[in-house]
C-alpha cells in the first residue's frame, strides 16, 4: 500500500480468473482503480488473439487516466 501511495499508482489490473475480493479492498485502501485483464480469451468477444489484445487495450483506456 505504502508503495501504491508512493509511486502515485493510478489502478491495478487483475485476471477474470481469479476473485476481485482481495483486489477491490486494495483498491478501497489505496484509492485506486480496478481493471481486469484477460490473459487466457475465450470469453465473449475474446474469441481470437487480436480480440483479445483490443479488450486488454480498451480496459487499460478505460482505467488509466
Amino acid at each position: 500500500i505504502a508503495v501504491t501511495r508512493t509511486t502515485g499508482a493510478k489502478a491495478i489490473f487483475v485476471s477474470p480468473q481469479i476473485p476481485l475480493r482481495a483486489a477491490e479492498a486494495f483498491a478501497q485502501a489505496t484509492g485506486v482503480k480496478i481493471g481486469v485483464m484477460d490473459d487466457i480469451g475465450g470469453g465473449s468477444g475474446r474469441q481470437s488473439y487480436v480480440a483479445l489484445m483490443q479488450y486488454n487495450v480498451d480496459t487499460m483506456r478505460q482505467v488509466l487516466p
